[in-house]
């Protein structure tokens, strides 16, 4: 009872005696505190487990027991037992006491001792009944602990390595403690034994107190040398356990250490698992947006393929039955498109990657013209629609294509959710920081659980009365298009009233972030209308068509710069696709088919086409890779490239543009689109062909008559002064004759040079003989026929109405190429033909491939060295033969003669 007594009484201390009686009374502890109170009682262990926590519990201090077990060592706890110890006991004393006593105190457990020394002990606790937890544990700890404090020593380490309530057969504790310290009771054992000597020696008194002195020396002395001796086991106890110390704390250096170590390769593994996840996570990333890249294209193929012959169809005449049909399949095909669109732009907001536009937009007028659009689709399902929209709103910016798409999917929602009979109400109110668009409708509207979850992706109200259709993205991408614009969207709804979608747009331009514009501007097509027709939602029988024929005027059939029918290189990988594009231009172009990017680059090598229209995604080559190796070679890098893309979006353009793209098509196109884009880009080819040679042909004019006028001057001086000279008598007769005949020819050929430009103003337009053109022409190119044998063969000399300047650059140029072919010989022959008069230029070269002969009359195309030629030659004597109504042909074969043939109308 002993330790009870003792919390009691620490309890009483503390908080008081009125304390313990309180909490006596609220607990109903089953023994009174009179019982605890008596030393001769007993309580059982069950109880003693229930006063243990309703003790630590009522104190609110959690070392309750540990506290209490140091005040069972106080005079208050022991009473005279307290002094009886410090005087003449030890710690080991009273440890071994108390174990040897435990059986009078404790009759549900025995103590064993396994090992004792005087300053550390080693015992056992078996309890016979079951302990429940670990109160009584901490009480003998406690009260082992606190021993040492009878003689002032520092608590004793106790230590449990085993213990019943964890499983253990016994409570195993350790203790140490330090020694008791030394009492100096020798010396007075020397004085007191000394003065017995002296008086029994019956010594006098003088002898006696000398005989007392030195028993106190020799008594101080043993004094002294046992402090000595304890003083140096204690050190060198201590020395041991420094150096256990040391030995410890180097081991638990070295092991912190190998943690270290452990630690920097965990975190080297954990960071490279990190940066590995890292790489996975932008890989899939990667992944993500070339799988939408690929969902997009996949998708958009098939709609061009559905779309393009649909629209083809709806340009022509048809019934009114087949109309409707073929209008349905074409709002339907749109829409799926319009629900691509989305989604692709709901994966450019997860990846950061999309991009506004902003510019100052009147949302009134836009709110103005998607209400009219509505406006039919409401009427057609007899809903009211009203628009209330005021004046043109100010200082208000964003981007016209995504606030198009915001406005356009509420209205959308309004119509598709709203009975007949209900009303849609459209409003725009403006204020001095904020422009709000409302949409109000008359529908079921949308419970207040579901007014947030509304605008989650793929979410759609449970309601069997709410029609159904859609995937529950329009409403998402809204709201993440408003947030892009810093604005907001929000729903007030009231079930059974109808519901009120606001969307909040703040003025100015000054809120976008910059991470959200986009740098280089690009600009779209597209209007209201087309969004519009994606997003109602009504079914096909009850729109009511409109059957308005819209005249579409094809540009005529284009011809190449060679005034043929323009050669089109067509590079798709889609079979399909590429069939159609092949039905869709062969009508008007001459059109050659390649299956990816890279068989398309051979073909344009082989070709020249004088166009080419590529895809943007194919395997192997790509379309943008496809054009940048066109425009990086010289030979090719005239010919116009327009790309083909199911990808939408400023990127894509901008992707398409950066490789030298001359122009950007989105799929599903429609063809008269398509057509109208490739004729364009056929008449700006040979526009600026036609301005670059029309240059050229009037600077080598310009310096043709210059020089003949120059040199004329200074000829006539030579003539007239010759004929002076013949006239004295001093000067040599065959000098004067040479310098006169190299005058003359000097005359003779300024004056063929000047014939054979023949400047507009001197006449234009004429009759003129072909064979005098040859003759001026052989003449100015004298220098060059050295060592060549011309074989004229004029079997007629009528005249054609041709410029003489455009008709002997002409023959300069089919003389020149035989010159260079090269040549021995060369036949010109001028005969009557059916048509009017035929002039060739035949030569005995080694004759033309048919690869290269197909190619000679195309733009820039020559087969001569870099720098040695323009391409233009024969290209520019087909234009001018062409415009005077002939033709000019080649016919040639490797090992045989080339021959150029024009027929010119004779003059009538």
């Amino acid at each position: 009872m002993r330790p009870v007594q003792c919390m009691l009484q620490y309890f009483t201390r503390e908080y008081g005696r009125a304390r313990l009686e309180q909490v006596w009374k609220e607990k109903q502890l089953p023994l009174p505190l009179a019982y605890l109170e008596d030393m001769s009682n007993f309580m059982s262990y069950a109880f003693l487990e229930l006063f243990l926590g309703t003790m630590t519990e009522a104190s609110g201090d959690p070392q309750f027991i540990e506290h209490a077990g140091h005040f069972m060592t106080s005079p208050q706890g022991l009473g005279f037992a307290y002094y009886l110890l410090r005087g003449f006991g030890t710690p080991q004393l009273a440890y071994r006491k108390t174990i040897e006593l435990g059986s009078t105190y404790n009759r549900v457990g025995d103590f064993a001792v396994e090992r004792s020394t005087d300053t550390e002990l080693v015992l056992t606790y078996k309890s016979r009944v079951k302990e429940l937890s670990r109160n009584a544990c901490r009480t003998r700890i406690a009260n082992f602990a606190a021993f040492p404090a009878v003689w002032d020593l520092p608590d004793a380490e106790v230590t449990e390595s085993e213990c019943q309530v964890n499983g253990a057969e016994a409570c195993r504790y350790h203790l140490k403690w330090r020694q008791r310290p030394i009492v100096e009771w020798r010396r007075w054992i020397g004085i007191l034994g000394f003065l017995g000597v002296g008086i029994v020696a019956d010594v006098n008194a003088a002898f006696l107190l000398t005989l007392a002195a030195l028993g106190f020396f020799v008594g101080a002395w043993l004094d002294t040398r046992a402090i000595a001796i304890r003083k140096t086991v204690e050190l060198e106890e201590n020395i041991r356990g420094l150096t256990q110390s040391v030995a410890e704390v180097q081991k638990q250096s070295a092991e912190l250490f190998r943690a270290n170590e452990e630690l920097d390769q965990r975190v080297a593994l954990r960071t490279k698992e990190l940066e590995e996840a890292l790489e996975k996570l932008k890989r899939l990333d990667a992944l993500k947006t070339e799988f939408f890249a690929n969902v997009s294209h996949e998708l958009r193929t098939p709609l061009t393929l559905i779309l393009a012959p649909v629209e083809d169809r709806l340009s022509r005449p048809m019934d009114e039955p087949q109309r409707y049909m073929f209008e349905g399949v074409r709002r339907n095909a749109q829409r799926l498109l319009r629900l691509i669109d989305d989604l692709l732009d709901l994966s450019r907001i997860d990846a950061g990657h999309l991009r506004l536009s902003p510019a100052a937009v009147d949302l009134s007028t836009m709110a103005s013209q998607l209400g009219e659009l509505f406006a039919g689709a409401a009427k057609a399902r007899n809903i009211n629609f009203v628009t209330e929209v005021g004046g043109p709103t100010t200082n208000t910016f964003g981007d016209a294509h995504r606030l198009d798409s915001i406005l356009s999917n509420l209205l959308g929602n309004a119509v598709k959710f709203t009975p007949a009979g209900g009303t849609i109400t459209l409003r725009v109110v403006e204020s001095d920081t904020d422009v709000k668009m409302m949409v109000s409708d008359t529908g079921a509207g949308v419970a207040s659980d579901d007014q947030e979850r509304i605008f989650d992706r793929y979410f759609q109200v449970p309601n069997t009365d709410r029609p159904r259709g859609g995937v529950g993205i329009g409403l998402a991408l809204a709201r993440n298009l408003a947030e892009l614009h810093q604005g907001t969207l929000t729903l007030r709804s009231e079930v059974g009233k109808g519901s009120t979608f606001t969307v909040t747009l703040p003025k100015g331009d000054q809120h976008f972030k910059p991470e959200t514009l986009e740098r280089r501007r690009v600009n779209r097509e597209g209007t209201p209308a087309r969004r519009a027709t994606d997003q109602l939602g009504e079914p096909l029988e009850q729109v009511t068509p409109q059957h308005v024929q819209v005249p579409v005027v094809l540009p005529p059939a284009s011809l190449a710069v060679t005034g043929q029918r323009a050669r089109i290189l067509v590079v798709e990988d889609h079979d399909e696709l590429r069939v159609m594009l092949r039905d869709l231009l062969s009508p008007t172009f001459d059109v050659l088919v390649a299956n990816d990017g890279t068989q398309g680059l051979e073909m344009a090598q082989l070709h020249r086409p004088d166009l080419v229209l590529s895809d943007v995604m194919m395997p192997g080559r790509s379309g943008p890779a496809l054009c940048a190796a066109i425009k990086g070679d010289p030979q090719l890098q005239s010919i116009p490239v327009v790309l083909l893309t199911a990808r939408g979006g400023t990127d894509a353009a901008l992707e398409g543009f950066s490789s030298g793209a001359d122009d950007f098509v989105e799929k599903p196109f429609h063809p008269r689109v398509l057509l109208a884009r490739l004729h364009a880009q056929l008449r700006i080819k040979a526009l600026s062909t036609r301005l670059a040679s029309q240059a050229r042909l009037s600077a080598l004019d310009t310096l043709a008559a210059g020089v003949g006028h120059e040199i004329r001057n200074p000829l006539n001086a030579v003539v007239n002064g010759i004929r002076v000279m013949q006239t004295m008598e001093t000067v040599d007769p065959a000098l004067l004759q040479v310098i006169s005949d190299c005058a003359t020819d000097i005359e003779r050929i300024t004056g063929a040079l000047l014939n054979h430009i023949s400047p507009a103003e001197k006449g234009g337009i004429r009759p003129m003989d072909p064979t005098e053109g040859l003759e001026s022409t052989l003449l100015l190119m004298k220098h060059r026929l050295l060592g060549v044998t011309v074989h004229r063969e004029y079997e007629a000399h009528g005249r054609v109405l041709a410029p003489a300047s455009e008709l002997n650059q002409v023959f300069l140029s089919l003389i020149d190429n035989a010159i260079r072919a090269p040549s021995r010989n060369i036949w010109v022959r001028v005969a009557d033909d059916a048509q009017g008069i035929k002039i060739s230029v035949r030569d005995d070269g080694p004759g033309i491939s048919p690869e290269v002969a197909g190619q000679l009359f195309n733009p820039f195309f020559t087969t001569r060295q870099p720098g040695e030629g323009t391409g233009l030659g024969l290209y520019l004597s087909r234009q001018s033969i062409q415009r005077l109504g002939g033709n000019l042909s080649l016919s040639s074969r490797p090992g045989e003669p080339t021959v150029f043939a024009m027929q010119l109308p004779r003059e009538v």
